[in-house]
């Protein structure tokens, strides 16, 4: 998996200023929307997550919303967006802070519990809830949800993993690949 993920690595800025090299799913197109562009310009559309209207209806098969949940400030919003543009058994793959120190890129609004997390995938068929870290004092929260038509499929907790300290992201993309 490391292989596979430094094979084509691209480099794309995060707020705090650091760049955050990634393999974009080798073969796949790989879109980039953020709220603004960056110094070199990497952003494919610049909109606000919550009114992503230049982007169609069910137009993408997996987004990534990677540590950035806690930064906006109406999530449930940013969700129903996604939501939208996923194509029907779309993926989403959601990162973010739970116990995490104040971090301003540029505002910090949120920390989410795995019930948090469960209520504003209300309309999604969660697959996966991993806490990162400890049960009982978790950094951040990983979720794989998918788009379905099934409402009885649609919010239901599944019994949650834990990620201990030692163990990295690298280790959870591994297995994810192995499913």
């Amino acid at each position: 998996m490391k292989e596979f993920l430094l094979r084509s690595p691209s480099s794309i800025p995060a707020q705090d200023g650091n760049q955050i090299t990634i393999n974009p799913f080798s073969g796949k197109r790989y879109v980039k929307q953020d709220f603004q562009d960056f110094d070199p310009p990497c952003i494919d559309i610049i909109c606000d997550i919550c009114n992503m209207s230049p982007i169609p209806d069910e137009s993408f098969g997996l987004v990534l919303n990677l540590e950035s949940l806690e930064h906006i400030s109406n999530p449930q919003k940013a969700i129903d967006e996604i939501h939208r543009i996923l194509r029907p058994n779309g993926l989403l793959i959601l990162t973010t802070v739970m116990h995490f120190k104040i971090h301003r890129y540029p505002k910090d609004y949120w920390r989410f519990t795995p019930h948090g997390v469960e209520l504003l995938l209300s309309r999604f068929k969660i697959l996966d809830c991993t806490l990162e870290g400890s049960e009982e004092w978790p950094i951040g929260i990983w979720v794989t949800a998918k788009k379905t038509s099934s409402q009885d499929e649609w919010g239901n907790l599944p019994l949650l993993r834990i990620m201990k300290w030692d163990d990295h992201l690298l280790k959870k993309l591994e297995k994810m690949v192995k499913d």
